[in-house]
């Protein structure tokens, strides 16, 4: 290969891609929100966080974007994607007794409701929230992840 050929492939390749002379934005994130429960949280089953009519999912493993949401208010954990009719960026996992975290893939609701179920169902609390997100990485330009203020459900 002739001297020089490297580089220009290089920036061929890139010029191509359309990722000169910035820096190629991220393909997609997670925002994140934590749920704090106050009080007694030996019966919560699921914290369950929805937006209109998504509410997030439970799930066992790393999320990815294309785990599943239900219809508001089931308790059941997700381990595999379903239909794709029900497809949602919501997620919800279990941090500790006391904490769960919740994911919304790419999407930044401005108010939630937040619901602690017990194992049956049954709401334990529930309570809307607004939110304020501040960027954590990635650019204005190009989107990021971004995060918001704890939560706290009081039980």
């Amino acid at each position: 290969m002739r001297k020089g050929a490297v580089p220009l492939i290089a920036l061929l390749s890139a010029s191509l891609t359309g990722c000169m002379p910035q820096a190629c934005p991220a393909i997609g994130w997670s925002n994140g929100l934590t749920v704090e429960l106050a009080g007694d949280a030996s019966r919560v089953h699921l914290v369950e966080v929805c937006s209109g009519d998504v509410c997030s999912r439970p799930i066992q493993r790393a999320p990815d974007a294309f785990e599943t949401a239900v219809p508001k208010s089931s308790p059941s954990m997700v381990t595999e994607p379903e239909a794709a009719e029900e497809l949602s960026s919501y997620f919800s996992s279990r941090v500790d007794d006391d904490t769960w975290e919740i994911g919304f893939n790419m999407d930044v609701p401005s108010a939630v409701t937040v619901c602690a179920l017990s194992s049956d169902g049954k709401i334990l609390a529930e309570e809307d929230q607004a939110l304020e997100w501040t960027r954590v990485g990635g650019s204005e330009r190009w989107g990021g992840p971004m995060e918001t203020d704890p939560v706290v459900l009081n039980l």
